[in-house]
């Protein structure tokens, strides 16, 4: 009778699921800041989000668990990608 639509935060969890976000953040950060201080930073600061995700998103299932934690490797691949393509760059 009635249809459930997803709410915000339930569209926000689910973009956040695709781990391909979490790299995507991170490779912008080192093509902007490059290995300097404050995209180590922002770096702690993403991997610490993404923690926190893991957290509320709950437990995982055996089906999607791989995919849910994957956004943490790629946050650190991301970035040395980012930066290494910048160096070579510029």
């Amino acid at each position: 009778m009635y249809e459930m639509y997803p709410t915000h935060m339930e569209k926000i969890k689910q973009i956040f699921r695709i781990p391909y976000i979490w790299g995507g953040f991170a490779l912008l950060n080192g093509l902007v800041f490059a290995a300097q201080s404050i995209s180590v930073w922002i770096v702690a600061i993403l991997m610490l989000a993404f923690l926190a995700f893991l957290k509320i998103q709950g437990e995982a299932q055996q089906s999607t668990e791989g995919k849910i934690f994957a956004g943490g490797p790629l946050i650190m691949v991301g970035w040395i990608i980012g930066f290494s393509v910048r160096g070579i760059i510029l």
